[in-house]
């Protein structure tokens, strides 16, 4: 997927993947068969997964200097990690 993006000129590959997510979500709430949902789940997993490290990978590209990097991929990543807290 990565290599036809790139091949392609077409950077925003996080928006194809978010769609799927969103499939995936929106079988998920109308769907009332098991193995729907199961289906469901995959595909928002697939569409969710992918869109960390392309976000680590845009925000380490486009910040000049080490440790302004350094500071910046610790808050990108902490934001992620709170997550967690913040939905239970």
């Amino acid at each position: 997927m990565f290599y036809f993006c790139q091949l392609w000129e077409h950077t925003s590959s996080s928006r194809i993947f978010s769609c799927i997510g969103l499939a995936g979500y929106i079988i998920l709430i109308a769907s009332r068969n098991a193995a729907l949902s199961y289906f469901g789940v995959y595909l928002a997993a697939c569409g969710i997964y992918p869109n960390i490290p392309n976000t680590i990978a845009w925000v380490s590209n486009n910040v000049e200097g080490s440790y302004k990097r350094s500071v910046t991929l610790a808050m990108v990543i902490s934001f992620g990690n709170i997550n967690g807290a913040v939905s239970s």
